[in-house]
């Protein structure tokens, strides 16, 4: 994921094994770091999904 610095909507709903309509609530909500780029399209840093990716790596399953 290097090569990009920003994802697109699909990209990063891939990535996180959502459906687009999942990530876009996410970005309502604010619960992701995005920019909105001419009003309508949104981008997402790797780097953030980088993190997250991380974050759920080290995490333990909830019994």
């Amino acid at each position: 994921m290097k090569s990009k610095k920003f994802l697109s909507v699909m990209e990063a709903a891939q990535l996180l094994g959502v459906s687009r309509s999942t990530m876009y609530r996410y970005l309502q909500e604010e619960s992701i770091a995005a920019v909105k780029i001419g009003g309508k399209t949104w981008k997402i840093p790797s780097d953030f999904l980088d993190a997250l990716e991380r974050v759920n790596e080290n995490s333990e399953p909830v019994t």
